[in-house]
């Protein structure tokens, strides 16, 4: 039997069921014989799990047992944080100093211990000239029970409110400097955050949900998770949306006025994909179970950070998008669009509700690499027509005049390219890399004993790339590409 067979029939569920148990356990943390169906808090109201949160097995648990702590930071303390509270707040005390005016920034953390994201995030916001509060929640997100860190979001949002609304009553702050930015629960108490804020004014008040939490949340009423409805704007990135079954911590359902989706949503170039892949890494020992399990989930806030760090440079790369409908159809390559037909939107920092961009939209980034620190790259489109359908992988070796070269995978081995296709698909290569010299075809063919295998051989009819500027470059070769042989067009 092969090493994989053996991982899939007894290493796969055994990992499966105790590094994700927290997950999918249903178990009432309750007092034994006590079935509670109501809790009631001072200054945050009551909460049940009927109607649209009839699907939590448990309860929100107090304040005071969650502890929900606000730090500051400015531009003249970067480092050294300043825990505000309702009482500060109201008697001005320790925020004299504070200029207010300065654009401020809310970030909220999700499962888990105090993540690795939140410093560098912070430091980039400070670095801005931004005011921004740490929202830590720990004492209620923290493991093994995801389903009660779920269900604390609503005390976390509605303790969030309050805080807010203070925030905003006593020290004449503009609802307009404020983003509240959440990472997968944290999106979540975000959203519970903006429903207790109805009463308020939130004209430009603005959220940032980072690969919003699909487990307890995907698929359900707008009252129980994050959504449009929440904030004056609210953007999403999706970069874990697939199956949770196939280790998907994100959702790929549209939670925002505009919901952009990082190589198509659903796994980032770079990690594993599926939880067999996951385990092989991990008999590989290619990292650790929390670096594998996180891996496409933790790229949200990353790629957040990288446009808060880029946006002080004019030329900046930026992650411009295309509108799509679907992960299926960005996959199929139906999507690529350009600058010349229409405006389109960048992820990050500096989006705002003025752009008025409403809807789905994918952009590619590059592979997490070690070799380079930036995902932002220059995006272009790849189209291949062959003179027959072609069902096998196909990878594009890119060669730059500068001598580099990076790998492309066009198509997967089990994916099949029809007769003069006008699919494009989109990759990215580095913003500094100079401009294509030439492309090398590399195809291997699907091979089955059941199914129509892929031909031995096609000919290369025509092999287009595009740009975000709509600028085109079209060779028609007319050439034999041969399995498992390298095939070089110059571009």
């Amino acid at each position: 039997m092969a090493m994989s067979a053996v991982v899939s029939s007894w290493l796969f569920p055994v990992i499966f069921t105790t590094t994700l148990a927290a997950l999918v356990e249903n178990y009432q943390t309750n007092k034994p014989g006590q079935k509670l169906e109501r809790a009631c808090y001072n200054d945050v109201g009551c909460f049940d799990n009927a109607g649209s949160f009839k699907h939590m097995k448990v309860l929100p648990q107090s304040p005071n047992e969650i502890n929900t702590t606000f730090l500051l930071f400015t531009p003249e303390s970067k480092t050294n944080g300043t825990i505000l509270t309702k009482t500060l707040l109201l008697t001005n005390a320790k925020t004299e100093q504070v200029n207010w005016k300065n654009n401020m920034f809310v970030l909220v953390h999700g499962f888990g211990q105090f993540p690795f994201w939140m410093a560098p995030m912070k430091d980039a916001l400070v670095d801005q000239n931004n005011n921004v509060i740490i929202v830590d929640w720990t004492s209620g997100s923290v493991g093994p029970n995801y389903y009660q860190a779920a269900s604390n979001t609503r005390v976390v949002g509605a303790v969030l409110a309050d805080f807010v609304s203070t925030l905003v009553k006593s020290l004449k702050i503009s609802l307009n400097r404020l983003t509240l930015v959440g990472f997968s629960l944290g999106a979540h108490a975000c959203g519970f955050a903006g429903k207790n804020l109805s009463g308020l004014s939130r004209i430009n008040f603005l959220f940032t949900g980072l690969d919003p939490a699909g487990p307890l949340f995907s698929g359900k009423e707008s009252e129980a998770r994050l959504d449009s409805s929440d904030a004056e704007f609210v953007q999403c990135i999706h970069t874990n949306g697939q199956s949770f079954f196939r280790g998907g911590l994100g959702s790929v359902q549209p939670m925002g006025h505009v919901d952009f989706y990082a190589n198509g949503g659903l796994v980032q170039s770079g990690c594993a994909d599926g939880l067999e892949e996951i385990i092989l890494d991990l008999f590989h020992l290619n990292g650790t179970i929390l670096e594998e399990l996180t891996c496409s989930h933790s790229q949200a806030p990353v790629l957040y950070i990288e446009t808060i760090k880029s946006s002080s440079f004019s030329q900046a790369c930026q992650f411009t998008s295309v509108s799509c409908d679907s992960p299926n159809s960005w996959f199929q390559g139906k999507c690529f669009n350009c600058i010349a037909n229409g405006d389109l939107p960048a992820f990050g920092y500096k989006l705002t509700a003025q752009k008025q961009f409403k809807g789905q939209y994918y952009f590619t980034t590059l592979p997490k690499n070690k070799h380079h620190e930036t995902y932002c790259g220059k995006q272009y489109g790849f189209n291949i027509i062959p003179d027959q359908a072609v069902k096998g992988s196909i990878t594009l070796t890119l060669m730059f005049s500068n001598l580099h070269s990076m790998n492309f995978t066009f198509q997967h081995i089990d994916e099949t390219l029809e007769e003069n296709s006008h699919a494009i698909k989109i990759g990215a290569v580095p913003e500094f890399y100079p401009e294509i010299t030439n492309i090398t075809i590399i195809y291997e063919k699907y091979s089955s004993w059941i199914w129509k295998n892929g031909p031995d051989e096609w000919v290369l009819k025509s092999l287009s790339l595009l740009d975000m500027e709509c600028n085109i470059h079209e060779v028609n070769p007319n050439v034999l590409v041969i399995n498992k042989m390298a095939t070089t067009v110059d571009m």
